[in-house]
């Protein structure tokens, strides 16, 4: 009888790490698919068939795998084998989740079935060579691209109410000096002194004409009635 071979029992480590990322998980969901802005993002070639099954290829084939679940803009769920694998080692695999959250995005990498003793390198290769890049990647766009605002949204100021409203109205009539038009009164006071004033002068100078008109009138009477006198004389 040939003897059974010894039980061999393979030992996998495993990693989770987070970042916060400055945009929308619909906009990094589609830069991590996207064979240009993975490309942008990790600064290295990256070949994405943004599908299920489709095969996608980082760091110039330094790791490569197939693309196993999508659920669009929460997560991505990838295999994952690096050329440094041990030979007949399985391929691990990456799940990629997407949290909205204030000012962007909390992006955990998950990444299970690690060669044993390889996890605290991966560890720090997630976090130097993806997601430190992706936050300053998506800092360095525009907040059109990102889908994140710079600053928060402006809340509308509640209207006032009809008492201060009115307290406010009441409070510009006290501190604005308006000028008053003058009165009707007295500008027809005003028209009836300057017409008075002028018939006035009227009558005045008419009474001048008339004197002067009749001067010449009384010196012709006089100089008759003196002659009369001397006639009377005369024939006496």
């Amino acid at each position: 009888m040939l003897a059974s071979r010894p039980e061999v029992h393979v030992t996998y480590d495993s990693l989770s790490l987070s970042e916060m990322i400055p945009a929308l998980p619909e906009r990094i969901y589609a830069a991590w698919l996207s064979s240009a802005e993975h490309s942008a993002f990790t600064g290295d070639k990256a070949i994405v068939e943004p599908f299920v099954g489709g095969k996608h290829s980082t760091f110039d084939g330094y790791a490569v795998g197939q693309t196993v679940d999508l659920q669009p803009g929460r997560r991505i769920v990838q295999t994952w084998r690096a050329e440094d694998f041990p030979i007949g080692s399985p391929d691990s695999r990456v799940e990629v989740t997407l949290e909205e959250t204030v000012g962007g995005t909390m992006v955990t990498i998950l990444h299970t079935e690690i060669p044993s003793g390889q996890g605290s390198s991966y560890r720090d290769a997630w976090l130097k060579y993806y997601l430190e890049p992706l936050r300053v990647y998506f800092v360095k766009v525009s907040p059109k691209s990102n889908g994140v605002p710079k600053q928060a949204p402006q809340v509308a100021a509640r209207p006032a109410s009809k008492q201060v409203i009115t307290r406010q109205a009441t409070a510009n009539k006290k501190t604005t000096k308006v000028k008053k038009p003058a009165p009707k009164k007295a500008a027809a006071k005003k028209k009836t002194a300057q017409k008075t004033a002028a018939a006035k002068a009227s009558k005045q100078a008419m009474k001048k004409a008339v004197v002067k008109a009749s001067k010449p009138k009384a010196r012709a009477k006089k100089k008759t009635a003196k002659s009369a006198r001397r006639r009377a004389a005369r024939k006496r």
